[in-house]
C-alpha cells in the first residue's frame, strides 16, 4: 500500500514477500507510525525454519553422543532435549552402545590374543632354558632346540602384531569420532546463524506503517493473495 506522510508519498514494500493473511487498513484510513497494515504468511520461510530446527536438534543429539564416544563415557544430553525428544535421545543412546561395544570388543579380542601369546612365550622361554641345559649336556639334539627358538620368534611376532592392532584400532576409532564431532559442531554453528536470519524473516511477517499519514492507495486487496519480494 501507500502511506501519505506530511512530507511525501512513501511506498511500503516487503523484503521477502509472502501470502496475505490479514489486511488491517483501507484507502483513506489515517494511520500512525507502527500501526499494522498487513500480516503475511511466509510459507517457505516457516517451512525452512521448521526443517532447520529439526536439523539443529539432531545435530545437538549427535554432538552429545560423539562427545560421549570420544571419552568412552555415557552421553550427557540437554534436559530440554531429553524431555521434548525422548525417542531421538533413546535412539542416540542405542547407537552409542553399539559403537562403543564394537570398539571395546575389537580391543578385547586383541588383548586376549596378546595375553595368550604372552603366556605361551613365558612357558616357551622356560622350555628353551631347559633345552639349552640339555643341549650343553648333549641330552637333546640341536634341531629340537632350534625349533623352540623358531617358535619363540613366531610368538613374538604375534605379540607385536597384537600390540600394533590395538594401537591401530584405538587411533582409527578416536580419529573417526573426533572428525565426525568437529564436522557436526561446524554444521551446528553454521545453522545457528542461519536460524537467527530466518527468525528475523518470521518476525517481519507484520508490515507496519513507517510514518504517520493517510493511506493513499492499497495495492493488496485479496486475502490469500501473493505479495512478491520487494512488492
Amino acid at each position: 500500500g501507500t502511506v501519505i506522510p506530511s512530507s511525501k508519498v512513501k511506498t511500503i514494500q516487503h523484503l521477502e514477500g509472502g501470502i496475505v493473511k490479514k489486511i488491517f487498513f483501507n484507502s483513506g484510513d489515517v494511520v500512525n507510525k507502527g500501526d499494522r497494515l498487513i500480516e503475511l504468511e511466509p510459507i517457505k520461510t516457516l517451512s525452512n525454519y521448521s526443517e532447520l530446527e529439526k536439523r539443529l536438534i539432531n545435530l545437538s543429539i549427535n554432538i552429545s553422543r560423539l562427545r560421549g564416544e570420544s571419552d568412552l563415557k555415557k552421553p550427557i544430553y540437554e534436559e530440554e532435549i531429553k524431555t521434548d525428544y525422548p525417542n531421538l535421545v533413546e535412539e542416540s543412546r542405542k547407537l552409542y552402545d553399539v559403537r562403543t561395544k564394537r570398539y571395546r570388543a575389537s580391543i578385547y579380542e586383541q588383548k586376549q590374543i596378546l595375553k595368550n601369546e604372552t603366556d605361551s612365550l613365558a612357558l616357551l622361554e622356560e622350555q628353551i632354558e631347559i633345552s639349552k641345559s640339555l643341549l650343553e649336556e648333549q641330552l637333546t639334539n640341536r634341531l629340537t632346540h632350534l625349533n623352540l627358538l623358531k617358535e619363540k620368534n613366531q610368538i613374538k611376532a604375534k605379540i607385536e602384531n597384537a600390540n600394533s592392532q590395538i594401537k591401530n584400532i584405538k587411533e582409527s576409532y578416536f580419529t573417526d569420532v573426533r572428525t565426525m564431532l568437529l564436522e557436526e559442531i561446524s554444521e551446528y554453528e553454521e545453522l545457528k546463524e542461519r536460524k537467527i536470519s530466518l527468525k528475523d524473516s518470521l518476525n517481519r511477517t507484520i508490515v507496519k506503517s513507517p510514518e504517520n499519514g493517510i493511506i493513499k492507495q492499497r495495492f493488496v486487496d485479496t486475502i490469500g493473495g501473493v505479495v512478491k519480494a520487494g512488492e
